[in-house]
């Protein structure tokens, strides 16, 4: 059995990005390593199905908690690199699950510029 902790983030789909034709992908950056989705093309609903995971022996997980980077940033960009949003999702070295889901809007935040 792995002594490992194992965080994941599933990043389902995305809403309201226009009537546009987009290339989005998301990112998520946990204990200060950075992974991301597949490129989404698409108008108004972007779809990822994603699971993006990390592994972490118990050292580096105490390691992440003592420099307080075990908070996930999980953000939405566009091929160019611009930021269109982002969402943090806290977690403690107690939590087993943490849900954030999109019917929570007043958690995403978003960027009106570079």
């Amino acid at each position: 059995m792995s002594d490992n902790s194992i965080f994941r983030v599933q990043v389902l789909e995305g809403r309201g990005f226009g009537e546009d034709p987009q290339t989005l992908l998301c990112t998520a950056q946990f204990a200060c390593e950075t992974k991301s989705t597949q490129y989404s093309v698409n108008t108004d609903t972007h779809i990822w199905n994603s699971t993006l995971s990390w592994s972490l022996s118990r050292e580096e997980l105490r390691k992440a908690h003592a420099s307080g980077s075990t908070h996930c940033k999980v953000s939405v960009l566009r091929k160019d690199g611009t930021r269109l949003g982002w969402v943090v999702v806290y977690t403690s070295a107690h939590d087993d699950v943490v849900a954030v889901t999109g019917t929570k809007t007043s958690l995403w935040h978003t960027t009106s510029s570079c």
